[in-house]
């Protein structure tokens, strides 16, 4: 698919940002002088850090708060981790619950103790998951390959789960997975020189023009990132079939896109009916640090939007 938005998708994106202009939605101005956190404005947020375990016995590390019947769970990409969203977070607080986690070997958590997989970043966040919001409604909100953690997770939570919300994400759900010699290439890149090849590509998920403080900035998070858990996930990514994962799963997913990269739009449709695109023009792959101000009011619309989607439960027999 092309960067062109077709006209049903100008018609949605155009509802969700009138939505978004409600009053209460717009983010505060304030910006943390906190180095570990992303350089943008972003409203102030007071968020308790708590741990848990993983069903390896890994320990992990998330931050929660805010309030609200709805809980949102952030899981970040490759080499990431959950500051990533601390604008979305801080948006967010007052309306709905949220976690958001470091996936093993990333961020605070710990280095993973079992074999490095998507199935068991998926256990991570499923422990955080019964771990804060024993009962309720969830929306996974996951950026980049977050989405493909999303996929191995969606099973597993059953009817509680109403949506999902892919931030520069699921863009080649419908192809077919990568050829080993492509994924070997990738890896050994990656092996020769992980900081530099990391930082090359940081460069690349950016536009011209873009901020060199949040470049720098999303640059030295990723590199912190320890080598040998990045290229491990790296593969394990690369061999995850997320389309045999989520196939026909039957609620509504969401991805909030650049035109960075493609989206095929219609080869992912046909694997989920559900799912929607809604692509920002002249962003790059974090749109939502690129301008929070603008991203944040959509993704709460897209929230409400799933919410009130939701079906409703069964009466009394």
């Amino acid at each position: 698919m092309s960067g062109a938005v077709d006209p049903k998708r100008r018609l949605l994106l155009g509802g969700l940002l009138a939505a978004a202009a409600s009053p209460g939605l717009a983010m505060g101005d304030d910006t943390s002088t906190d180095p570990r956190l992303p350089p943008v404005p972003s409203a102030p947020l007071h968020a308790a850090v708590r741990s848990t375990r993983s069903g390896d016995g890994t320990h992990l590390h998330y931050v929660t708060g805010g309030s609200g019947p709805v809980a949102l769970v952030f899981v970040h990409g490759w080499s990431c981790n959950h500051r990533f969203f601390w604008p979305q977070l801080a948006a967010a607080a007052t309306t709905h619950r949220f976690a958001a986690l470091d996936l093993a070997g990333h961020g605070d958590s710990e280095r993973r103790r079992s074999a490095i997989s998507v199935a068991a970043f998926a256990d991570d966040a499923e422990a955080v998951i019964r771990a804060e919001f024993p009962a309720g409604p969830l929306v996974l909100v996951v950026h980049s390959t977050g989405g493909r953690v999303a996929c191995a997770l969606a099973g597993r939570l059953g009817s509680r789960l109403i949506g999902i919300i892919g931030i520069d994400t699921f863009q080649n759900l419908g192809l077919p997975l990568p050829t080993d010699a492509v994924i070997a290439a990738r890896l050994a890149s990656q092996r020769a020189d992980f900081i530099g090849d990391t930082r090359r590509h940081v460069q690349g998920f950016f536009p011209p023009g873009a901020d060199p403080t949040l470049v720098e900035w999303v640059s030295r998070q990723m590199i912190s990132t320890d080598a040998a858990t990045a290229i491990a996930a790296s593969e394990a990514f690369a061999r995850f079939d997320a389309r045999a994962a989520i196939a026909g799963w039957p609620r509504r997913v969401v991805a909030l896109n650049s035109d960075l990269f493609p989206t095929d739009y219609r080869r992912i449709r046909e694997v989920l009916p559900g799912f929607d695109l809604l692509l920002l023009a002249g962003r790059g792959h974090f749109p939502n640090l690129d301008d929070p101000a603008t991203f944040n009011p959509l993704l709460l619309a897209t929230v409400q939007r799933i919410i009130a989607e939701r079906p409703s439960p069964p009466g009394p027999a």
